[in-house]
């Protein structure tokens, strides 16, 4: 029997959006029907980056590297489902979206127009299934498949003797931090409770935790839609590809016109526009591009940080980001 936790993420990506798509919703609950292996993690709508703009895949099984997408006999144009992708993309959604590239060998299509029967539909399902199941057990045999144990990690727990905090593991592995003091104390064995996260800010140096983090800072953003929410003082956003952060000030920007530095932050996002993802999540390392008319850009430049370990600090001879 799965966990409720489980069973309430598999709710939730086998509904949420694909309302008015029978062809599709029918496909991609048959074929996980058919794997019918709870070990094995099904994503329904992955993000993917494409050279004509983000497009989303119905059903991608990230462990074994099978993506499959539902051809129905009516479609969109591609400009219009790219402009859907950017609307609906929340950031989860952006943080584990990957180059088109990545599904070389990968994609497979199930085209509701080339069947003539029901018959014809059930055996390419069939063949579906299969191969995932079969990748499946080509890596349990060679000792290389790591199983879908549990959708939330605690992050305290996933990143004790950790090395690293790294963005394509927490994305993979769903990670997310429900509170401000959760960040530190998983990353930096710190016992804050819950209610001292008003006093935490959503601004740190983080050499208060290890010297040899020196003028690295965190920061957390809240990523909203309504630009024009005035009872707000920033408006945030994350690009499609999780490569660039935005900070605009909604009233005016006094800072506007005077010089600045180059500056580095581990950012922290949270997306308000989606119920699916409420919790913190490491978005990565970003340095400081620009800052002109209210707004600050800033670009991705790595995707792993350097954490101390509980029995000893940094090694400052040793790089603190990837």
């Amino acid at each position: 029997m799965p966990s409720m936790d489980k069973s309430n993420y598999l709710f939730r990506q086998f509904s949420h959006r694909t309302r008015n798509k029978d062809f599709e919703n029918y496909v991609v609950n048959a074929i996980w029907n058919r794997v019918g292996d709870l070990e094995v993690l099904p994503v329904t709508q992955q993000l993917v980056r494409t050279k004509k703009g983000p497009r989303f895949i119905d059903l991608y099984f990230p462990q074994v590297g099978v993506a499959i997408e539902c051809d129905e006999l009516h479609h969109e144009s591609d400009d219009q489902a790219s402009r859907d992708a950017i609307r609906e993309a929340s950031v989860f959604d952006a943080l584990t979206s990957f180059d088109e590239a990545a599904l070389e060998g990968g994609l497979h299509h199930v085209r509701q127009a080339e069947f003539k029967d029901s018959e014809e539909l059930e055996s390419r399902l069939d063949e579906l299934a299969e191969i995932v199941r079969k990748r499946v057990e080509e890596q349990r045999e060679a000792g290389t498949f790591e199983p879908w144990v549990e959708v939330h990690p605690d992050p305290v727990d996933y990143l004790r003797d950790r090395e690293w905090l790294d963005l394509d593991e927490c994305a993979r592995d769903r990670v997310g931090f429900q509170y401000v003091v959760d960040i530190p104390n998983s990353l930096f064995g710190t016992a804050l409770t819950p209610r001292q996260s008003q006093g935490w800010g959503s601004y740190r140096r983080l050499d208060e935790y290890d010297p040899a983090y020196g003028d690295l800072h965190l920061s957390l953003a809240n990523l909203r839609v309504d630009s024009d929410d005035r009872g707000m003082n920033w408006d945030n956003t994350l690009s499609s590809d999780g490569l660039t952060l935005r900070e605009t000030r909604l009233q005016r920007n006094q800072d506007e016109g005077q010089a600045w530095e180059k500056e580095l932050r581990v950012w922290f996002v949270k997306d308000q526009r989606t119920n699916r993802d409420q919790s913190w999540r490491f978005a990565g390392i970003y340095e400081l591009q620009d800052m002109r008319g209210g707004t600050r850009v800033w670009n991705r430049i790595a995707t792993r940080l350097r954490l101390p370990t509980p029995d000893a600090p940094l090694d400052p001879s040793l790089p603190l980001f990837d």
